[in-house]
């Protein structure tokens, strides 16, 4: 490789070869630092990309959160109506019981020796009025019942098309 003299070999060709050695050693420094480069370039993009798909299926975890509690408070509105009809319809049928035991109380005392024809008449109109009362309570909870039945659905919303979305973007360019 190099040639020999007099005290060893030619100091001309070593400084060459030394000249030449450092210049591959420096371009090889600056590639491989441009490669490292490019190397935390790919990485940061990657972290991005997952803390993207993380941040997407994260909302997607709270748009089915969101509409499992919506279809929980519609069930149970529906449920409280139900229950209310039920005890209105239970509480009508106990007032007219109770009328109905009254006046029949009324008729058989107005069978004795002096019958109070003004009290067996109040006890008729008030179970007359009573009745008529309690139906129109008894048909207004009914109604809102079949409204409460006939909600209208609500338009879910369309599923995004990931790809399209731009997650970082500076939205104050956008118009």
């Amino acid at each position: 490789m190099f040639s020999t003299r007099m005290r060893g070999y030619d100091q001309a060709e070593v400084s060459d070869f030394l000249a030449d050695l450092a210049d591959q050693v420096e371009y090889a420094d600056a590639d491989r630092a441009a490669l490292r480069a490019e190397l935390e370039r790919i990485r940061a993009r990657s972290t991005d990309d997952e803390e993207r798909a993380h941040i997407t299926a994260h909302a997607v975890g709270l748009l089915s959160q969101a509409q499992q509690i919506a279809d929980n408070l519609v069930a149970e509105a529906e449920q409280y109506a139900r229950d209310l009809v039920e005890a209105a319809r239970d509480q009508h049928r106990d007032v007219l019981k109770k009328a109905h035991e009254s006046v029949e109380t009324a008729v058989r005392a107005a069978e004795g020796p002096f019958p109070p024809n003004a009290e067996l008449e109040y006890v008729r109109t008030f179970t007359q009025v009573a009745h008529v009362q309690l139906r129109s309570v008894l048909d207004a909870l009914a109604e809102q019942v079949e409204r409460l039945g006939r909600l209208p659905e609500l338009p879910r919303p369309p599923e995004p098309d990931l790809g399209e979305i731009e997650w970082w973007g500076d939205l104050s360019t956008k118009n």
